[in-house]
């Protein structure tokens, strides 16, 4: 058993060797460049962005606003002050 586990032991080194050498070639230049069809963002679809942005936003708050009066209005029971503050 010994000797076999010596042979792997041999053949193992033998192995990591190898690739030490191999490893050891010069490495390739990589030149690293900007892609061809690279844009810049222009101002004015910044601008338009941001707009679609902020009436989302106010679209949903409204909306959201619109919700929970309509939910005070149905759990204030009839009750002629509950129904003002949903208003």
């Amino acid at each position: 058993m010994k000797k076999f586990l010596v042979l792997v032991e041999i053949v193992g080194f033998s192995q990591l060797g190898a690739g030490v050498v191999l490893a050891q070639s010069p490495l390739p230049t990589i030149i690293i460049s900007p892609p061809a069809n690279l844009k810049f963002v222009k101002p004015e679809s910044i601008i338009s962005s941001l707009i679609g942005l902020i009436l989302i936003i106010a679209f949903l708050a409204a909306f959201l606003y619109l919700v929970l009066g309509g939910i005070k209005w149905i759990t204030s029971g009839g009750d002629k002050a509950g129904v003002d503050a949903a208003r």
